[in-house]
């Protein structure tokens, strides 16, 4: 049976179930969640996946597992995959940020616009931004090359320049 104790009047309950090594919390009679003995957490699952060392969320649905955060009961990001893809993002006009060693490395902002070792789309300042809009980069260094292209053979062209799809020029190799 399911049991609760209380800790030596703490607010801390413990639950567990005699002779289980896991919880399975059902509404209407259908499983809803379950939760292991090594911690893990299975949404629409009994079988949470689990990793050694890790604890883990395991969200199965029919068609799109999901996963929404909010932030002051404001929905803000979420996750949702199905069989042929996944998304992540963002749900108000706020930036999905990447980070690194707690500082941010890369952004997609509102505009769609890919910034990398800055946080706003310019090219101010050491970094890249790539104008999704408008199909323009912008690479901007400090006291160094902004970029390098290689082409792996002696011969041959290793850039183009087109307006609209004609070709207007080139750089090219010779070996």
């Amino acid at each position: 049976g399911l049991v609760f104790a209380q800790n030596n009047g703490s607010s801390t309950v413990t639950s567990y179930v005699a002779g289980r090594s896991y919880h399975i919390f059902a509404v209407n009679g259908s499983d809803a969640m379950t939760l292991d003995g090594s911690g893990n957490v299975g949404i629409g699952t009994s079988s949470p996946l689990s990793n050694s060392g890790q604890k883990s969320v395991s969200i199965n649905a029919t068609n799109y597992p999901r996963l929404d955060l909010l932030v002051g009961d404001t929905h803000t990001a979420r996750m949702v995959g199905s069989a042929t893809n996944t998304s992540l993002g963002t749900v108000t006009s706020t930036p999905l940020q990447f980070v690194t060693g707690d500082a941010e490395r890369m952004r997609i902002d509102s505009s769609g616009n890919l910034i990398l070792n800055k946080t706003t789309a310019t090219d101010a300042g050491a970094g890249v931004w790539l104008d999704g809009p408008n199909g323009r980069g912008f690479f901007t260094a400090s006291n160094d090359y902004c970029a390098q292209f290689r082409r792996l053979g002696n011969t041959g062209v290793a850039v183009y320049f087109l307006t609209d799809e004609t070709v207007v020029g080139t750089i090219s190799l010779t070996g």
